[in-house]
Parts: structure tokens; C-alpha cells; sequence
């Protein structure tokens, strides 16, 4: 193996890291590949995003903002447009920033992001007639984000009193929530919650 796709293989499992909820074991692996002086365009794409997000999940906001750059100016930038987006938008939403996160949610164009925005706004109308019909595509990819926007879903149909929905929508939840999705857990904790204040 070449040092090159060694270090490629790296920013790989560096991500798989990220999905599994290991969040600081991927920001240890990014560090490495991100300081490495022959690292590929792919690793670092692949680590700069899988750090950004979960620096944004640990609370480090600071970080964040290079790393999205860093990500962004590399030769792969759509691969990681979740990853990225997902990272900024939680940043300006955990920084008190939401019309900026919309704004951002708005430009990276993913549906997940706008409905944790619109949800955080107190707008799970919005979120639930944006949701509806994307989770429904989404789910079928086999990317976290299908597990995630049904977790949204969830949410969103029980804070309008939607109890049979809800209950749907949380049920295809958890079936595909799996050890990649493992990083989004807290938004399934959410829904449950939600959807036990729903029903009393």
C-alpha cells in the first residue's frame, strides 16, 4: 500500500468514525491526515468534513469554520455538501445564530438541515410538509440522512399533535437507524421524546 492510500484509507475510516458517534476518535484521525504533508485531495475532503461535524456535535464552534473551508476548497466538494452543511448549520444554530443557519440550510440545499433549522425556529409546520415527502426518498438511500429525516419527521408530527403519524414516522426511524447513523442518536432521543409528550 502506498503512503497515499494509506493515509486515504485513513480519512476513511476517520468518517466511519464520525457515523458511528465516535466523534473524537474521528477529530484524532483528521488531525493526522490533515497534518500529514502528502495527503490526497480525497482525505482531506474526507477529513476536513468529518471533523467539522463533529467539532460542531462536541461544542468546539471554533473549529468548525476552517475546516468547512477546507473541505470546501478541495477538488470534491459536492461528496461532502451533508457532512458540511450539516456541520455549519449546527454551529449557527448552537451559537444563537438561526437566521444564519437558515440561510446556510437554504444554500446547501438539504433537506435535513432545513428541518433542524425550522425546528429549532419552532416551525415544525414547515418542517413537517418539507419532511413528508423527502423522507420518504431519503430513507430508501441507505445514507444516515434517511434515518435522520425520518427522525425529524417524527418530531415534527408530534409537536402538532399528529400521534398515528408521528408513531409511523418514528417506527421507520428506528428500524433503520443503524451503527452508521449512530452520530444523529440524540435526534432520535428527541422524537421518542416528543412523541411520549404526545400521547401523555
Amino acid at each position: 500500500t502506498t503512503p497515499s492510500a494509506r493515509i486515504t484509507l485513513d480519512a476513511l475510516s476517520g468518517t466511519f468514525a464520525m457515523n458511528a458517534g465516535q466523534v473524537r476518535r474521528a477529530i484524532e484521525i483528521a488531525d493526522e491526515v490533515l497534518t500529514a504533508p502528502d495527503s490526497p485531495d480525497m482525505a482531506v475532503a474526507w477529513s476536513a468534513s468529518a471533523a467539522a461535524l463533529s467539532s460542531a456535535r462536541m461544542g468546539r464552534f471554533a473549529e468548525v469554520g476552517p475546516l468547512v473551508a477546507r473541505a470546501l476548497s478541495s477538488e470534491y466538494p459536492g461528496l461532502l455538501r451533508f457532512t458540511v452543511g450539516m456541520a455549519e448549520t449546527t454551529t449557527l444554530l448552537m451559537t444563537g445564530e438561526d437566521e444564519a443557519a437558515l440561510d446556510a440550510a437554504r444554500r446547501f440545499t438539504d433537506f435535513a438541515e432545513l428541518a433542524q433549522v425550522l425546528l429549532a425556529r419552532g416551525d415544525a409546520k414547515a418542517a413537517a410538509e418539507l419532511m413528508a415527502p423527502a423522507a420518504a426518498t431519503l430513507e430508501l438511500t441507505g445514507y444516515s440522512w434517511g434515518p435522520l429525516s425520518l427522525m425529524y419527521l417524527a418530531t415534527a408530527l408530534a409537536q402538532l399533535g399528529e400521534v398515528a403519524a408521528s408513531a409511523m414516522a418514528l417506527s421507520r426511524a428506528q428500524s433503520r437507524h443503524v451503527t452508521k447513523s449512530a452520530l444523529f442518536a440524540p435526534a432520535l432521543g428527541v422524537a421518542r421524546a416528543w412523541r411520549l409528550a404526545t400521547i401523555g
